[in-house]
């Protein structure tokens, strides 16, 4: 667990020197890291792919608790008394 914290502070670090440091490229030098870079190619597809369907279900969520709630909105005005 420890080890996962050292890993998590230090790859915020980095973001923020590379960060820092891209105020500063006005050639468009430096490159955005990629999370999986390092890794075999079916590897890093698979893990891209998982990524990707779970931002769709994440989505998908919020729209049906968008829905929800103007339902409940509607549902609310139409038995209210007058």
């Amino acid at each position: 667990m420890e080890k996962l914290r050292q890993s998590s502070l230090m790859d915020k670090i980095r973001a923020g020197i590379q960060g820092a440091a891209s105020i500063f490229d006005f050639g468009g030098t430096l490159k955005p890291r990629s999370p999986y870079e390092g890794l075999p190619p079916d590897v890093a597809d698979s893990q891209a792919i998982g990524s990707d369907w779970r931002a769709v279900g994440n989505d998908i969520r919020s729209a049906i608790a968008t829905v929800g709630v103007e339902v409940e909105k509607k549902d609310i005005r139409e038995t209210r008394p007058e």
